[in-house]
């Protein structure tokens, strides 16, 4: 059975830009960068084209300083964190805890977020408060619970270091600024590509690598469980906003923190199915552990918000039917993105 490729129209919406550093990145991002020699990304077969901004164009130089970048403890308010800290590679680039810890040992509100595929997203953090990934990037290091750093002065302390300050006059003609840093990290972000689990050889031809317990999960998938109706495309997101029902009642108001809406009450976007074997724990909150737990949270039809989206009800799965949903879903992990980076 073809994967489904459904592009679904984004509901508009309002964005509160997060972290006072946005303003002074704003103001630095007249900066024109330096044209290198181009990078072609490498999409499986049976990716989409990849968008990417005009006025950041993927460069080699660019993306192996936003490695650096994304590894790079001095980004922290006190030097001991970096982005690598609160997203593992091992880990699909996410965390193995409920809530990462920050600069200070406090701790973060949402479970940390997987890093692939993003460079198709068209909003960013669970409640969508960023519209792009050059500003996502930036957010996490002033806020107070993550890096609790001044964008400012985390970007003259490095201009003061001699191989920054080069490679960025090197990269993009100017000292190193917001600008630099933004678009630096958000480049190698957009590199980090998983589209190679044994389903999507499966997609592509191979139709000896999924087992008959497997094929009966994805027939459970696409049809009574009901996954692909929020879980659909080629990353297994519509990249909607969801009131699942996790809650009776949520403390975290989701996007409606955002929009003051509250038709966004509990809502927060749906996020990718892929390499869930390295992402637990999962939802906004990291409130479940196994997979086994959030099969169940489906089956049983959610704990009844009155915001919870209609199509989340009983779907009365048996045991060995849940046997087989998770057998499908853990298909979708990409073993060669874990071991490539």
């Amino acid at each position: 059975m073809p994967l489904r490729y459904i592009n679904r129209k984004m509901r508009t919406f309002n964005v509160i830009w997060i972290g006072i550093g946005f303003f002074f990145f704003i103001s630095c991002s007249q900066n024109a960068g330096i044209d290198n020699v181009g990078y072609v990304l490498e999409l499986p077969a049976h990716f989409p084209k990849m968008d990417i901004p005009l006025d950041n164009p993927l460069t080699p130089e660019k993306i192996a300083f936003g490695k650096k970048l994304f590894e790079e403890k001095k980004l922290s308010g006190d030097g001991t964190l970096a982005c690598i800290s609160c997203h593992d590679p091992k880990h699909a680039f996410s965390d193995t805890v409920q809530f990462s810890i920050g600069v200070g040992n406090q701790l973060g509100e949402r479970n940390s977020t997987p890093i692939f595929n993003v460079g198709y997203h068209p909003a960013f953090f669970r409640d969508g408060g960023a519209l792009t990934l050059e500003m996502q990037v930036v957010a996490p290091i002033e806020n107070e619970l993550e890096m609790n750093a001044n964008i400012a002065e985390v970007c003259l302390l490095l201009d003061q270091d001699e191989e920054y300050h080069a490679l960025a006059k090197e990269i993009f003609g100017t000292e190193f600024n917001p600008n630099v840093l933004s678009k630096s990290l958000a480049s190698y972000l957009r590199t980090l590509i998983s589209g190679n689990s044994r389903y999507d050889q499966y997609v592509l031809g191979d139709k000896t690598v999924l087992s008959e317990l497997e094929k009966e999960g994805f027939d459970l998938y696409d049809g009574k469980a009901g996954c692909f109706k929020c879980h659909d495309g080629f990353d297994f997101t519509d990249y909607t906003y969801q009131n699942i029902g996790l809650y009776s009642e949520y403390e975290d108001l989701g996007r409606m923190k955002l929009t003051a809406d509250s038709a966004d009450m509990g809502m927060f976007m749906v996020p990718s199915l892929r390499n869930l074997s390295y992402t637990a724990p999962y939802m906004h909150d990291g409130s479940l552990s196994t997979l086994e737990e959030v099969i169940d949270l489906y089956d049983e039809g959610g704990k009844g918000h009155w915001n919870q989206d209609f199509r989340i009800f009983p779907l009365d799965l048996t045991d060995h039917e849940k046997e087989a949903l998770k057998a499908f879903l853990l298909t979708l992990n990409d073993e060669s993105f874990i071991k490539n980076n």
